[in-house]
């Protein structure tokens, strides 16, 4: 099949943007093993579009025309619009195709309108601008494009040669289906025909971006469809993906340090909740002035049975401890240091003390609620209750047992790869396998950053298999976790199905498939819906064991931090001085690196100094060895190659120095 794709996009056709989904779209066409014939891009005005159409239909130059852009509300998507006047048929069965299939996977692509027909003997079929969502609407009809090419060209026996296929498959004959198409066909259900029926053996499912899954490896994707995305701007995919986890109740107690409150914390109690004395010492009226005072009673912290709180008379004292009620009457305490026993009784009981200082009204007295009244502010929505231990006793000191806090995420890691044994395995390892430290690191990475998440580790590693990668996946998905871990199969590989699983098997949205950085560049991030329709994201990481750690960093935890409910999720970062210099990558580079802070001769200030850790090998585990920091590079330019010695750079701690 020859195939004309043609781009309508005001911003391309006036080079103000790059155009992504005519491209995707060629390469996908190649990809099945057909051909493009011509392209173009054109403004969104009903004259171009209906011009280049009519000129490819009418030259017989494709047998299918494809457009992308244009058919959705906006103001000046027109496509539709242009191109139904010009179809002599109209093919509303191939726009609900689309839909379905798009439908499937989002919920927005009811907003989509896409029309499609023929004219003279080409097929015309409106796609929506976004590279995904032509791909996706694209995927959809490449099962029974062939068949509806054969019956457009207008021949008298055009569609027997698929009929028949269909018919010797379904009465197990081995003949097959005609050559371009015979696997979209064997099991066809063909609808102008009433005389061949048989049930599809699975509902038409969209590629994406991924490529299809079951495509022999001489029709692999040789180059990723992704768009290569800048780490920023992946970062904030992230966070605006990333929900807040819904407030969950928690008793007031060592098990809540960590958590994010959810809500304003007040005073139930004032404290403190009585007039207390702040030392040791005695309870007296100010007014008397220094002398020698009967001790009337004697009060301690939390018991009165020594003597009965009675009302302080004028000319007598009582001894108070630290933490005691002060009797009623008595205005201020004078500390014992300030004070001579005068006389004692047979049994060692103070009967006269000499008060030798004069004191305040108020002195050495905490009033009812000094420290917090009933109903007082303590804590703010959205502070975190330290490890410190502060805040827990703060809100058990004023009678608060508990708060409404957001809870910390579940993280499953699932390590993928048919190559991997558990990390524990003994020495001598015989090849070709290799230890999964991809588990171990980043179970430690999140208990170190993280420490109040649940980790549950997958029931084994997935298999580089279809099966065994949807299974594990999707057992992950409506378990309890929030968030799933995985790593491995998300690069270029004939066995890297991660991303065509997610996608095409579990309808999972991927926000972007490709990073521009190094290490971690096919890192992916997607969001998917269980059964119940909550939302759970998914990091699918290199298999490469420092690439995950980076990939852990940089993009899990500022997406753990933001659903355990920190204002800011991003992880620190200081400005740090290069102890010596580091050639540029050609893309942005986290480099391992370990940061000293140091004061030396002449410095006016303590600085953060950065040394490498050694080569920055993706696969070099010992670059992590001692690392404490990532620095943000920048890729090489041509006017910057080698950032020098004393050079500042910033840099993300991952570790405490």
């Amino acid at each position: 099949m020859k195939f004309a794709i043609l781009t309508v996009s005001d911003r391309v056709s006036r080079g103000e943007a790059v155009d992504r989904s005519g491209p995707a779209l060629a390469n996908r066409v190649a990809e099945l093993g057909f051909s493009v014939a011509a392209t173009a891009c054109v403004e969104d005005a009903a004259p171009a579009i209906q011009a280049h159409v009519t000129r490819w239909a009418d030259a017989n130059v494709a047998d299918v025309v494809l457009t992308t852009g244009g058919t959705g509300f906006g103001v000046r998507d027109v496509t539709p619009e242009a191109v139904t006047p010009i179809l002599d048929k109209l093919a509303p069965g191939l726009s609900t195709a689309m839909l379905v299939a798009s439908l499937a996977i989002t919920p927005m692509a009811a907003l989509s309108r896409p029309v499609c027909g023929v004219r003279k003997n080409t097929i015309v079929v409106t796609l929506p601008g976004s590279p995904k969502g032509a791909l996706e609407n694209f995927n959809a009809l490449i099962k029974v494009l062939p068949h509806a090419v054969e019956l457009a060209s207008g021949g008298l026996n055009a569609g027997e040669a698929t009929h028949k296929a269909m018919a010797d498959a379904t009465n197990g004959s081995t003949a097959t289906a005609h050559a371009s198409h015979s696997k979209a066909h064997s099991n066809h259900v063909c609808h102008h025909r009433s005389d061949h029926v048989t049930a599809p053996d699975q509902p038409i499912s969209a590629f994406g971006l991924s490529g299809d899954l079951n495509a022999p490896v001489s029709n692999r994707v040789r180059k990723s469809l992704y768009p290569l995305v800048p780490y920023d701007q992946a970062l904030a995919s992230v966070i605006e993906h990333t929900p807040v986890l819904s407030p969950t109740k928690h008793n007031v107690s060592e098990a809540l340090a960590g958590h994010i409150l959810a809500e304003d914390v007040k005073a139930l109690d004032p404290v403190p909740g009585y007039r207390a004395s702040v030392v040791d010492g005695y309870a007296v009226i100010s007014t008397d002035g220094p002398g020698v005072y009967p001790v009337a009673q004697v009060q301690y912290a939390g018991s009165n049975k020594e003597s009965k709180a009675t009302r302080l008379q004028p000319g007598t004292i009582a001894r108070v401890t630290t933490g005691a009620m002060v009797p009623e009457g008595a205005d201020a305490v004078v500390m014992v240091e300030d004070t001579e026993l005068v006389e004692s009784d047979s049994n060692g009981e103070e009967v006269q003390v000499r008060i030798i200082v004069s004191v305040r009204c108020k002195e050495n007295i905490r009033e009812i609620g000094q420290d917090a009244a009933v109903g007082e502010l303590i804590i703010e929505k959205g502070s975190s209750v330290s490890a410190a231990g502060g805040e827990v006793g703060l809100m058990a000191s004023v009678g608060v047992t508990e708060v409404m806090a957001y809870p910390h995420p579940i993280i499953t890691i699932l390590s993928t790869g048919n190559e991997l044994v558990h990390f524990s395995t003994p020495a001598p390892l015989a090849p070709p396998f290799v230890r999964d430290t991809n588990l171990p690191s980043l179970s430690t990475a999140i208990k170190s950053t993280m420490p109040y998440c649940t980790i549950i580790a997958a029931p084994s590693v997935a298999k580089d298999t279809q099966d065994s990668l949807y299974t594990l996946l999707k057992s992950a998905i409506e378990s309890t976790a929030n968030v799933i871990i995985t790593t491995g199969g998300v690069s270029m590989g004939e066995a890297d199905m991660m991303k065509g699983v997610l996608e095409q098997r579990l309808g999972a949205q991927i926000w972007f498939g490709r990073v521009l950085m190094k290490p971690g560049k096919p890192t992916t991030f997607a969001t998917v819906k269980d059964a119940n329709g909550k939302t759970k994201l998914v990091f699918s990481l290199p298999g490469n064991p420092v690439s995950a750690l980076v990939g852990y960093y940089v993009f899990v935890l500022p997406a753990l931090r933001k659903m355990a409910g920190y204002a800011s999720p991003h992880i620190s970062s200081v400005l740090a001085t290069l102890a010596h210099s580091i050639q540029l990558d050609s893309r942005p580079e986290f480099y391992r690196v370990r940061i000293n802070a140091e004061t030396k001769a002449g410095m006016p200030s303590t600085r953060f100094i950065a040394y490498g850790t050694g080569s920055q090998m993706s696969s070099r585990m010992l670059s992590m060895r001692g690392a404490n920091a990532l620095l943000k590079l920048p890729g090489a330019s041509d006017k910057v190659k080698e950032l020098k010695e004393g050079d500042v750079v910033e840099a993300y701690i991952i570790a405490d120095f």
